[in-house]
């Protein structure tokens, strides 16, 4: 009689035993099929989310490091650690095989005149109401017969220009920069449909930028730090350094949608900024900037100190876009190891900071059960195999005798106790899923209900959260998800992946679990057994 046939006459004879068998794996399987549900729903969750946000990074100040190393002066550690990224460092990082493009860029603020600013948000009073509709009217729109504005210059390191890459912007009309006009720093200007509009501009368009600061050498002089409260009309003190003739390159259309139903306030001035930006050559940019610089020291000193250059005060951006926004948390690691300490690589993922925080507590939840049940059937399946054997050990003893191998004998229990244990498997991972889900999806709602709570409660005491989005990613940031798009993106629905690893870990245990002690008792002699 072959050892398949005596499996199965085996299984009949003791059905009340196998059917015992079968309810211990098939509670073991439910604990370990839910277990195994919630961890793959939330590393689908964390990948689905990473798809709904730009694939872009940042170089920025480590607060909460900072905080924890209770640092008496933290910006001072902060510039010293800005002190050490050079654009071979920023190279360095660009390496990574998760980046698809960089930036390294100059950014400077300007007062002038001359320019119209613009602001024309891309909603309708219908959908966000007419009182807050014009509240940000009231707030970012630029005053008319303004003399003098703040303009933004945003520098140009390399041809492929992360907001295009990011597709936060894109070309209408004209062409982007050559290296050529960024290595050399071409008068060469990029800006907004609506800028242009506003300024009558169009590709090849000539327009002058003039810098401006306030000439107060002779009130200081004469008032010392009490020079302010004498200034009377501030315009009187204009004093023009420069004029710097720009040509119009391209024109771009904003591409990126700004979050105005969840937060209005940031989304208009996200969207104002792009509006009114000009993208300039790097070089273009510090020259504009080191000679501002300068004009300030000289003329208002009492402000701006006689000592220090612009190198020390200039404003670097540095941006990664990678090939894929689902790598944001393996570029995270792989480039702080190469930051200078209180630096980290920031992203847009604390967008969904709610749902992570919540899913990090269910995932321990989980990996508490899933470990406590593969622990509890190896325990548990090998005492009642050693049981089982001991409760046939005759029979063992005299197959041994008889000349059986000892193979045929093992291959014998483990097709009896495999059989109970993949059709406990089968039923298990229908039933754990069922109920994973049920509970999970509750559990996760109310943790993220209470994890914005939390945050509000932060946000309005002393405690200062460090949960953020840096504010040079934020014309990248189409806003917050609400509670339900976050929930929605959580789904603990069965699929190949989750299934074929509940069978291999599943079965894999059981398998361990009973060969063990079948070995050990065949490693006796015949006799021994029968004794």
């Amino acid at each position: 009689m072959t050892y398949i046939k005596r499996a199965f006459i085996s299984i009949k004879r003791n059905i009340g035993k196998n059917f015992l068998l079968l309810m211990l794996f098939l509670i073991l399987g439910i604990l370990m099929s839910g277990a195994i549900s919630v961890r793959q729903a939330i590393s689908n969750t964390e990948s689905s989310l990473l798809t709904t946000i730009p694939s872009v990074s940042t170089i920025y100040a480590d607060m909460e490091s900072l905080r924890n190393a209770e640092i008496d002066d933290p910006w001072q550690e902060i510039e010293r650690s800005l002190e050490r990224i050079t654009l071979e460092s920023v190279q360095e990082i660009a390496n990574l095989s998760y980046v698809k493009t960089y930036d390294f860029s100059l950014s400077v603020d300007v007062l002038t005149r001359e320019i119209n600013q613009v602001f024309a948000p891309s909603i309708t009073s219908e959908i966000i109401g007419e009182q807050t509709f014009q509240n940000l009217l009231d707030t970012f729109e630029p005053l008319e017969n303004e003399e003098l504005i703040t303009q933004s210059l945003y520098g140009v390191h390399r041809e492929e220009i992360t907001d295009i890459s990011t597709g936060t912007i894109s070309i209408t009309s004209g062409q982007s920069f050559t290296q050529e006009q960024i290595d050399i720093g071409t008068p060469v200007a990029l800006i907004s449909t609506t800028f242009a509009n506003e300024n009558n501009l169009q590709v090849g368009s000539v327009f002058n930028l003039e810098t401006i600061t306030f000439d107060y050498r002779e009130l200081m002089v004469e008032h010392g730090d009490d020079f302010w409260g004498m200034v009377g009309n501030e315009l009187d003190y204009i004093h023009l350094v420069e004029t710097w003739e720009l040509t119009v390159g391209g024109i771009f259309e904003i591409e990126q949608e700004f979050d105005y139903i969840n937060n209005p306030w940031l989304a208009a001035s996200s969207e104002r900024r792009l509006q009114n930006r000009i993208y300039l050559p790097n070089r273009l940019v510090q020259e504009i900037g080191e000679v501002t610089f300068y004009a300030n020291q000289e003329f208002a000193p009492l402000w701006w100190g006689t000592e220090g250059s612009f190198d020390e005060i200039m404003n670097h951006q540095v941006f990664f876009v990678l090939h894929d926004p689902r790598d944001l948390n393996a570029f995270r690691d792989a480039a702080n190891e190469l930051l200078p300490e209180f630096l980290m690589i920031a992203d847009l993922s604390n967008n969904f900071h709610s749902i992570t925080a919540s899913m990090d507590s269910l995932l321990w939840i989980a990996d508490g059960i899933l470990y406590a049940t593969l622990f509890a059937t190896v325990v548990l399946v090998s005492i009642l195999v050693i049981l089982f054997l001991y409760d046939r050990k005759h029979e063992i003893g005299i197959l041994l005798a008889l000349g059986e191998r000892k193979k045929n004998i093992v291959l014998q229990v483990l097709i009896e106790i495999s059989l109970s244990a993949f059709i406990a498997i089968c039923l298990a991972i229908y039933m754990g899923n069922f109920i994973a889900e049920a509970i999970s999806n509750q559990m996760l709602e109310t943790r993220v209900i209470q994890q914005l709570e939390e945050n509000d409660r932060l946000l309005n005491s002393d405690t200062v959260p460090f949960i953020y989005v840096p504010f040079v990613l934020e014309t990248f940031n189409s806003g917050q998800l609400s509670v339900e798009e976050m929930l929605a993106t959580y789904d603990v629905s069965l699929n190949r992946e989750t299934i074929a690893t509940f069978f291999v870990i599943g079965l894999t245990t059981i398998l361990i679990s009973t060969t063990v002690p079948i070995i050990y008792l065949l490693r006796l002699d015949p006799k021994k057994i029968l004794a």
